[in-house]
């Protein structure tokens, strides 16, 4: 007996050492200049998820911040990193919830919990942020100032990106959908919506108040791809364009400082026979698709792309979709500034500047 006590002892100190975090062995950051989170959603299912932080001040990256600054791992599947005053909000889509650090120090601060699939989150104002959900036909909603959970609008579909027009925050159905949804702020309530073409998966709103929703079409359907032009005060669709490709997939549409030229990837990560992939730029006043990509995917493997404020493209290599990834630098004419490795599918971009 006094053999078992003792092995139980012994393994109760193992455990209790390698899993308490200890504050001695915790890195200090301090990220008070420009630079961005990298969010690195890992492998389903593995908890190897991870966050990376690029200080564009020494042109440094530094890989696994969460887990160096808080002492335990972020979870399964980083989906999206959002920015809002002090805080960076983290959604971690298999673990169901939302992380909050510090955006200087990247220390925790606290977590939301009990969410389905959380994906996207939008800070409407200090009161109230709603988080899309992949498999929840509701929006959480939240107070992003004491972190928490007041409520949920039920959409009657699932959630994926978010854009706030005015007093409206207007919802991508992607996941098996085809609609926008409106929401009022004010009441926190739907109403309205209009049907798009096949999996709305990303929005960006021009200069001239319009709303651009790209349409991958899904990847086993024979339904092609649809970039839209959308008039959210009159719940309009001005002008459509179909991609001519069944096989194209688009994704991750972004706009420029100016709100006059949008860009999106068309990657061959979702699409094999994908022999054009790379990234695509157009003005907002065309009413032609690019033919030609403005960076080449050439024999890399494009997975999440974005614009920051001071035009600078960020594009990651997801490689083969089990070692450390490649976040590359270019300006929007295409020339490549820098790269570096990061972690393991590095998926999404949060700007801090």
């Amino acid at each position: 007996m006094d053999e078992i006590k003792y092995y139980f002892v012994l393994i109760t100190i193992i455990f209790l050492t390698t899993c308490t975090p200890v504050d001695d062995k915790l890195t200090s950051y301090n990220f008070e200049t420009d630079g961005v989170f990298i969010t690195n959603e890992g492998n389903f299912t593995y908890g190897n998820a991870s966050l990376s932080y690029l200080d564009l001040s020494e042109n440094k990256i530094y890989n696994d911040v969460f887990f160096n600054a808080t002492g335990f791992p972020i979870g399964d599947v980083v989906q999206s990193a959002t920015l809002w005053n002090d805080f960076v909000f983290i959604t971690v889509n298999n673990s169901g919830k939302v992380y909050i650090i510090n955006k200087n120090t990247s220390t925790y601060v606290a977590k939301i919990t009990e969410l389905t699939s959380p994906r996207n989150i939008l800070i409407v104002d200090a009161q109230t942020a709603y988080i899309s959900d992949l498999y929840s036909s509701e929006i959480t909603i939240f107070n992003p100032t004491t972190f928490m959970k007041t409520g949920t609008i039920n959409i009657g579909a699932t959630s994926e990106k978010m854009i706030l027009v005015g007093d409206n925050v207007f919802v991508t159905n992607w996941s098996l959908g085809n609609k926008i949804i409106k929401i009022d702020t004010k009441t926190n309530l739907v109403t309205d919506s209009i049907t798009v073409a096949y999996q709305p998966n990303s929005l960006v709103v021009d200069k001239d108040n319009m709303i651009w929703i790209l349409s991958d079409g899904g990847n086993e359907n024979e339904i092609p791809a649809v970039l839209t032009i959308f008039d959210p005060e009159n719940m309009q669709i001005e002008y459509t364009f179909e991609f001519a490709d069944i096989n194209k997939s688009p994704n991750n549409l972004s706009i420029n400082k100016t709100k006059d030229t949008i860009f999106y990837l068309n990657s061959s990560w979702n699409n094999n026979n994908n022999n054009d992939g790379g990234v695509y730029a157009m003005s907002i006043n065309s009413r032609i698709l690019p033919i030609n990509p403005i960076i080449q995917e050439d024999n890399k493997l494009f997975y999440a792309m974005s614009v920051s404020d001071k035009s600078i493209i960020y594009l990651t290599n997801a490689i083969d979709f089990a070692q450390n990834g490649i976040l590359y630098r270019y300006k929007t004419d295409g020339t490549l500034l820098d790269n570096y490795f990061v972690g393991i599918i590095p998926g999404g971009f949060a700007f801090k500047n």
